[in-house]
């Protein structure tokens, strides 16, 4: 953690930064699936699917998070590209 001062309108203001982690997050978002390539289909195909229900994924609000052990299971089982047709 880094502390520093800034000085803001006549005032001396202390701010605090963290250290982003860089331990690797145990799901992918959509977007983050479509750049690692491991699906043959777009971005629109990817959100499809998860609204279908055809590729594992967790929903939070509005958002979708796809387990990487979950996705790496379902396209060894299902080999992915023959469920997504």
């Amino acid at each position: 953690m880094h502390q520093f001062y800034m000085h803001n309108k006549g005032m001396h203001v202390m701010c605090t930064t963290r250290k982003m982690d860089t331990t690797e997050k145990p799901y992918y978002t959509p977007e983050e699936l479509h750049r690692s390539g491991q699906l043959p289909c777009g971005i629109t195909a990817i959100y499809k699917h998860l609204r279908a229900g055809t590729i594992p994924s967790i929903r939070v609000g509005r958002k979708f998070m796809i387990p990487k052990a979950a996705l790496q299971k379902w396209l060894e089982t299902c080999g992915g590209a023959t469920a997504l047709q």
